[in-house]
């Protein structure tokens, strides 16, 4: 997948939420979130380590089709996706946006 010139490769992952209904969220300001995709699992050990989220657990995404629905489940308040978020480096997609490049 191709996203604005960023390239998602499968297998990806997500920790899960603490109700494991989807993947983490990111606050990104009051009342926006977004969810967080790791894109291999180098990133996704960095991720949990940095986070204090050893032992959670993941969700590991197959393919496009699998990601296309964890968007379709996400809570109203989760707009956005983000792949690897760093402090002062984030790369911000809606989740419209995300969906229209899986399905190129």
């Amino acid at each position: 997948m191709d996203c604005d010139g960023f390239l998602v490769t499968f297998p990806c992952y997500c920790v899960e939420n603490q109700n494991r209904d989807g993947g983490a969220f990111e606050k990104v300001r009051q009342g926006l979130c977004a969810l967080v995709v790791l894109t291999d699992e180098d990133l996704l050990d960095r991720y949990v380590q940095e986070r204090g989220l050893e032992g959670s657990p993941v969700l590991t995404i197959a393919d496009a089709d699998e990601l296309v629905e964890l968007l379709d489940r996400l809570p109203r308040a989760v707009a956005l996706v983000t792949f690897y978020p760093r402090p002062g480096i984030n790369r911000y997609f809606t989740v419209p946006d995300a969906r229209d490049s899986l399905a190129r």
